[in-house]
């Protein structure tokens, strides 16, 4: 944070800036930068505990656990051209479907919240969140990259594009920082001091212990994962308020721009 605000002093200093700040007074941009942000920090950055999740806790292989990964990144490679088509036909109304894609995968972190326990497998636990996810990914990616690089000019496009990847790399570290918190913090803060010893186990998402204890812990691992699956959901919903934030702004300005045209053409 500190060497951030270093960054920008010296920028509003410089005579050629690596970076124009006059950018971020552009709402779209900014906006769809922060949305990408939220986006990142939620989906990139929870990667990390779901795959520790179905290593130490399910008792994946490390193949298991890449494997378990596949159906989205299959939607994804297949979805992505397609959605990338769509946004461009769909411009005047780019921002619904942008918000259809973050509720999409606010939703799929939602139903782990809701339906995850000890009973869950695979296939009826985290399997409907990754297709979901396959599906809401090429959305929200094509549809935040449109509106960024239209809301600037072609000579700035480089710099959008740079920005956007910043925003999303930034956003993933932001994410994995904050989940790590909301998950560490409910780990130390409910095992009992009688199970102390397999708090260290825990903090990894590894079930230790026998008996009683063991389904006390379990009990315990389960409850901070879907505390961090909150968490991105509740990351995604402050991402759709953005939106509309954004959309307000577009609608607005569309209005403005009507009303001017037919004050023209009563003019002529």
């Amino acid at each position: 944070i500190v060497l951030l605000i270093l960054f920008v002093l010296r920028e509003r200093r410089v005579r050629w800036p690596l970076v124009d700040l006059a950018l971020f007074r552009n709402r779209p941009f900014v906006v769809g930068c922060l949305s990408f942000f939220l986006f990142s920090a939620a989906l990139f950055g929870s990667q990390p505990y779901w795959s520790l999740f179905m290593q130490n806790t399910w008792g994946f292989s490390p193949l298991q656990g890449g494997l378990g990964f596949l159906p989205a990144t299959g939607l994804i490679v297949i979805l992505t051209p397609l959605s990338g088509i769509i946004a461009q036909w769909i411009k005047t109304r780019l921002d619904v479907l942008l918000i259809c894609g973050l509720v999409l995968n606010g939703l799929s972190f939602l139903y782990v919240v809701i339906t995850m326990n000890t009973q869950r497998t695979y296939v009826d636990g985290l399997l409907p969140v990754f297709l979901t996810r396959g599906l809401a990914i090429p959305i929200v990616s094509s549809c935040i990259t449109l509106v960024v690089m239209s809301a600037v000019s072609t000579k700035q496009s480089g710099l959008a594009s740079g920005t956007l990847g910043m925003a999303r790399n930034i956003g993933t570290a932001f994410g994995v920082a904050l989940l790590s918190q909301v998950y560490l913090f409910h780990i130390n803060t409910t095992i009992p001091a009688s199970l102390i010893a397999g708090r260290a186990a825990a903090d990894q998402f590894i079930v230790s212990g026998k008996g009683a204890s063991h389904l006390i812990i379990e009990e315990i691992v389960f409850q901070g994962f879907k505390m961090t699956t909150l968490a991105c959901s509740i990351l995604c919903a402050v991402a759709v308020i953005l939106i509309f934030f954004m959309r307000t702004r577009v609608r607005t300005k569309e209005i403005v721009t009507t009303v001017q045209e037919r004050e023209e053409e009563v003019a002529v």
